[in-house]
């Protein structure tokens, strides 16, 4: 015979069920719930550290989206977000040992305090985007290894619970690796998992984050570096420039993010009459040839691409 204390413990769980249920179902189907015309940038608050490329292709997001409120953030900026709006966060964001974590962090807090659309600096916009009217958040799909997703082209409602569980997977990863390595060759991998795609990855696998995202397609939105060069603007809607390195030995093979030399390569593109003459162009020690040109260059030539077919129609 099932007694009172079972009775009631048995509709509290029938209670917490149907809170979970519609809780989703509010995320996925209340079409009220839209991405804001927001659309969120982050960088240096000095513009003498911007790549050119960052230039060009922060024109190309107000180019697309003219009508959209944008939103340039520094790390000043994302800083009293935090201190101000999220008090119960604030430890473990200011405990993180390496400011590109925080920066990684931040485009969680950002989308949930306002909702809209971020990309990174070195994202280049061929045509609004396919954002869902479901009130779903969208993160682009990696191109990267065992990766799922990653958080340099994301988009969601404000107040999205995606960003409050990313919030819970950082939390616990500081909590528990406190300090990075200090074997320089691990601090990629460190940030990676700390608040890059892995942590994401990790969001994702949890019973609550299991369904709550949509993915933007890897080849449409995020091409790698064989395929990005064939990118026009009747197959693609963004593509990732790669435009500096942040991790030793983990990102950007062949690209080494000196000011100098980039300063030499924005130079030789300008210069340059074409994509062929902009690949033989010699920078530095840098032998001429294609494979090794094309790892260093490779980055602007979709930009300087536009700028070359300019040109030609003046």
């Amino acid at each position: 015979m099932t007694t009172k204390p079972q009775m009631l413990a048995a509709a509290i769980a029938a209670l917490h069920l149907l809170a979970c249920y519609s809780a989703k179902l509010s995320v996925g189907s209340n079409s009220t719930n839209q991405i804001p015309k927001i659309f969120h940038q982050l960088a240096p608050a000095d513009k003498s550290h911007w790549p050119d490329a960052w230039f060009v292709c922060q024109e190309s997001w107000k180019n697309v989206y003219p009508d959209w409120e944008y939103k340039l953030w520094n790390d000043q900026d994302v800083d009293q977000l935090v201190a101000a709006r999220y008090p119960k966060e604030r430890d473990w964001f200011f405990a993180m040992p390496m400011n590109i974590e925080r920066v990684d962090a931040a485009r969680s807090f950002i989308l949930h305090a306002y909702g809209g659309l971020y990309a990174d600096m070195d994202f280049y916009c061929y045509k609004k985007l396919e954002l869902p009217e479901d009130g779903k958040a969208v993160l682009v799909a990696s191109n990267a290894g065992e990766e799922i997703v990653q958080n340099s082209l994301m988009a969601s409602p404000k107040g999205h619970p995606f960003w409050e569980l990313t919030f819970k997977m950082m939390a616990n990863f500081q909590k528990e690796h406190p300090t990075k390595p200090t074997d320089e060759k691990q601090v990629g991998p460190y940030v990676i998992e700390a608040t890059g795609p892995n942590m994401l990855k990790r969001a994702l696998q949890t019973q609550e984050g299991h369904g709550m995202i949509d993915k933007l397609d890897r080849l449409k939105y995020n091409p790698g570096m064989v395929e990005s060069p064939q990118c026009t603007p009747q197959t693609c809607f963004t593509r990732h420039l790669y435009t500096g390195c942040w991790a030793v030995g983990r990102k950007c093979s062949g690209w080494q993010r000196d000011f100098v030399d980039e300063r030499k390569l924005n130079q030789a593109a300008r210069t340059a009459k074409d994509i062929h003459a902009l690949l033989l162009t010699e920078v530095g020690s840098e032998a001429d040839e294609h494979q090794e040109l094309y790892q260093a260059l490779g980055p602007h030539l979709a930009v300087w691409q536009k700028h070359f077919d300019s040109q030609k129609q003046d």
